[in-house]
């Protein structure tokens, strides 16, 4: 694993011992050590973390706040990774994990150091070894209509996936009326999805959206702008929602703001999820409304967290030409540009009839969208002076719309699913959430699941993507293979190189593999090496 390694361990004699590795999410491996190993981490209900330059000090950070504040390790381990987004130095973490590590023995409560204490019988050994990378943050995730094993939670795990979005906030629930003080109805929010997204040391990307009838700006609709003088009572509403779940035990500390607020209030149920700031009457079509709901809502967020993520909830911008394209850029010239970290937006592409064949004719450039989309979105902050800001698509996919889709569309979903994480890595994105888990959008057959949690093409698609580039860094687009091949190459922690590489327009080609190179199909059984046929499906070329 990445980063700047630490290793501790405690010598007891001659014996070796079983440790179980925790990792930046879950506990992936109990492994035997030739050298001895401590048998007693189990007074600190955590394990101690061996490396011997393999685990990242990330993980050791980790465990040290985990034991020092009482806190789930896998929490402290999402917190940490997004802190890492931010270009927070590990030199920074290195240091006050030291620090942390005197204070919770000699400040922990009593039975906590007569634990640690007993540790001390053995000998202590904390080398430092020192690599020139970052730890590499994942651009995983999936949506999820619940975080629940009915919704696909076990499957989640299984793939490995680290962040879901899920778990709605409706103000209009929280807050029916206004009162003074205010009255809040917690009961009203899915505690159930909470629990189990802490518990199994996943990261939860969470929607706000809803406005209660006292404080709707288009009387009726639930989904559109605030009256401007109840956006008070909002950044109220966030400031105790924030304090309420960004701490212990549920540690929320990303929200997405809405959910596709850029379509027009005329096309959507007026207590519909998504919309309805879009007001194609106004030259920005509302971009201006959200902005100032932005203002208030980023500093009510931040006074309660300051760590916590605000994210525009994820824009539909269902193409680059039409009125509704002006809203995103309305946020902006409105002021809303100090007032976000992250801008997020939905990006979908098409089945198009025959095996490897896809595209969405409103984003022609690229037939998953994602490359225009996201180079759209980019070249539009860096006008308004924000080339920095993080851009974070909180819905992708491709769609089959079919009552009964065919075996060959299916197969194409899975195709899409490698080339969409190499083109998001590629692209820097800091997320993209596959939409959905399970298949919950009548008859687009979006998910990796079936409804009967029957696993799809795609669904072992995504667990390859993960294992060949959740670790990955990208270096630049693959060369040295003909012409008619495009993909892009990613160094790895453990200095070698993934190529994912695919046939431009789907015609078979004949690509001979770099020296040492390995190349793996979709679903990750072995092609082999020195020459292989590449077509429209994605291939992983693991090389020196």
């Amino acid at each position: 694993m990445p980063g700047h390694a630490l290793c501790l361990y405690a010598d007891r004699g001659t014996q070796p011992g079983a440790i179980s590795v925790l990792c930046t999410h879950r506990t992936i491996s109990t492994e035997t050590h030739s050298k001895p190993l401590p048998l007693r981490p189990s007074h600190l209900s955590l394990a101690v973390l061996y490396s011997g330059g393999a685990y990242e000090v990330t993980e050791f950070v980790d465990w040290v706040l985990a034991v020092a504040f009482s806190l789930p390790v896998a929490a402290v381990a999402t917190r940490r990774s997004r802190m890492s987004k931010k270009n927070k130095t590990p030199r920074v973490a290195l240091t006050l994990t030291l620090a942390l590590l005197l204070t919770t023995i000699t400040q922990a409560p009593s039975s906590l150091r007569s634990s640690a204490t007993e540790l001390t019988q053995y000998s202590i050994h904390l080398p430092l070894i020192m690599v020139s990378h970052a730890p590499v943050p994942s651009v995983f995730g999936v949506r999820m209509q619940q975080v629940s094993n009915g919704f696909g939670l076990a499957e989640a795990i299984e793939a490995s996936v680290p962040t879901v979005r899920s778990v709605t906030f409706s103000w209009k629930l929280i807050e029916p009326v206004r009162t003074s003080p205010p009255t809040y109805v917690w009961t009203s929010v899915d505690w159930h999805g909470l629990e189990n997204a802490a518990n199994n040391g996943l990261e939860l990307l969470a929607t706000i959206h809803s406005t209660p009838a006292w404080a709707q700006a288009r009387p009726g609709y639930s989904c559109g702008p605030i009256k401007a003088d109840q956006l008070d009572a909002f950044a109220q509403f966030l400031q105790a929602m924030v304090a309420h779940f960004g701490g212990h035990p549920y540690h929320v500390h990303r929200w997405s703001v809405w959910n596709e607020p850029d379509i027009d209030w005329r096309l959507v149920n007026p207590d519909s999820g998504y919309g309805c700031w879009g007001d194609a009457d106004q030259p920005d079509y509302g971009g201006g409304a959200f902005a100032q709901m932005l203002q208030a809502a980023y500093p009510a967020i931040k006074s309660a967290a300051p760590d916590a993520e605000v994210i525009v909830g994820g824009l539909l911008l269902n193409d680059p030409v039409s009125p509704s394209s002006r809203f995103a850029e309305g946020i902006l010239q409105g002021g809303g540009g100090p007032y976000f970290d992250a801008m997020g937006f939905h990006v979908y592409t098409y089945y198009l009839g025959s095996l490897g064949r896809m595209g969405n004719s409103n984003w022609p450039g690229s037939v998953t969208a994602i490359p225009e989309k996201t180079l759209f979105l980019q070249a539009l902050l860096d006008q308004y002076g924000f080339p920095h800001k993080a851009l974070v698509t909180t819905e992708a996919s491709l769609l089959v719309i079919s009552g009964n889709p065919s075996q060959d569309s299916l197969e194409t979903q899975a195709m899409y699913v490698g080339r969409a994480y190499a083109e998001g890595l590629s692209l820097g994105l800091e997320d993209l959430i596959y939409y959905s888990m399970t298949d919950d959008w009548a008859g687009r057959n979006n998910g990796l699941l079936r409804a009967d949690l029957s696993k799809k093409p795609s669904y072992h698609a995504y667990k390859t993507a993960v294992t060949f580039l959740s670790q990955a860094s990208y270096l630049a687009p693959a060369a040295g293979y003909p012409v008619g091949v495009e993909g892009y190459a990613f160094a790895l922690p453990n200095a070698q190189h993934t190529d994912v590489i695919w046939s431009i327009d789907g015609t078979p080609q004949t690509v001979t593999l770099p020296v040492g190179g390995v190349a793996y199909d979709r679903y990750g059984a072995g092609l082999g090496s020195g020459t292989i046929e590449v077509g429209y499906s994605p291939v992983y070329v693991v090389r020196p």
